[in-house]
């Protein structure tokens, strides 16, 4: 996994922020659940990424952007009702349903990445279904 910047990124995407926990021992680099809430792609501020943690966390300050890998568990968190080598369908609010075929989508391989097709594809955002 890569580091993300400003570029690849959408308001409402999921990422991990990265954050450094400190003991009395030792440093640990961890990660958080966080939804990206403003960018900066111009590079006028410091911060070029925004988020809310999504972990019930205080924390204001993340030392960087890692994209979520694509996996089973997050397409059922987004409602995708198959997963079936590869085809992913998809049941929207409006009835219609949409296949991502594997020859569309074996090139998105995180969560951020979906999001934007999905948005792209739809004009609406992908999120997590409560369920």
């Amino acid at each position: 996994m890569g580091i993300l910047s400003a570029r690849e990124l959408r308001i409402g995407n999921y990422v991990f922020g990265l954050y450094y926990s400190y003991d009395d021992i030792d440093e640990d680099e961890r990660t958080e659940l966080c939804m990206v809430v403003g960018l900066d792609v111009v590079g006028f501020s410091e911060h070029q990424i925004w988020v809310e943690g999504l972990e019930n966390s205080e924390r204001e300050v993340y030392s960087d952007f890692e994209p979520i890998p694509l996996n089973e568990e997050w397409l059922l968190k987004f409602g995708f009702s198959g997963w079936d080598k590869g085809n992913y369908t998809m049941i929207l609010s409006n009835g219609n349903f949409m296949e991502f075929e594997y020859v569309i989508a074996k090139n998105i391989k995180y969560v951020h990445q979906l999001q934007n097709l999905y948005f792209a594809l739809t004009n609406e955002e992908l999120t997590i279904k409560q369920r």
